[in-house]
């Protein structure tokens, strides 16, 4: 790939591009260059990065989780972390603790965090929609529950139990688990969505 095209398009610096290309040139090549592909074609102004050494550290870590990461969607995903990072999130104390999340987290985990924070599901049924949701799409719903509960443990969305009322015994009743939306996971969607569209894509 052309550093020049990747600079022209983003305003990172000739030493930041050639740098990132040649640690990747041999070694998980295809990913990386896929992710300046991405980055080129919305030619966002990355001058903030290349001014401060945290961003750049962050950009950093973006890339060498890109390297790893062989799905297009998510690699979108990646994109849009980066472009954010010179952006409206520049300011912003936690974009570490994003990045980490989306390292750890699977396409279908953010398709379901999508759905949920894009549907006005009652609070008390999220979960139980957001099953039979995707169970409509012949998703089992083994691979929501689970997807529900890696997401919580990001605190994406927020575990509740509701207590109800006592036992004889002095100890809580409480209504089963559900889930609530949390402010972390409406900023946590918006650093991975596309700032044009809003979504993942």
């Amino acid at each position: 790939m052309d550093p020049s095209i990747v600079i022209a398009s983003t305003g990172l610096a000739l030493q930041t591009v050639t740098s990132v290309l040649q640690a990747f040139a041999t070694f998980r090549k295809s990913s990386v260059e896929k992710f300046f592909e991405l980055l080129i074609q919305e030619s966002p102004d990355m001058k903030r990065v290349e001014a401060s050494d945290k961003l750049k550290s962050q950009f950093f870590t973006i890339i060498e989780k890109v390297s790893r990461e062989f799905d297009q969607k998510k690699l979108e995903s990646w994109k849009n972390a980066a472009i954010h990072l010179a952006t409206d999130f520049s300011e912003f104390d936690f974009n570490d603790c994003f990045i980490r999340t989306l390292d750890s987290i699977t396409v279908f985990d953010l398709t379901v965090l999508q759905t949920i924070y894009s549907t006005d599901y009652p609070k008390e049924s999220i979960q139980a929609d957001t099953v039979a949701y995707f169970e409509k799409r012949k998703v089992n719903p083994e691979f929501v529950w689970q997807s529900l509960k890696q997401l919580a443990s990001h605190n994406l969305m927020t575990e509740k139990f509701n207590r109800v009322g006592v036992f004889g015994d002095g100890k809580p009743y409480l209504e089963p688990l559900h889930y609530v939306k949390n402010s972390l996971g409406v900023d946590f969607l918006k650093f991975v969505s596309s700032a044009e569209t809003g979504s993942l894509k």
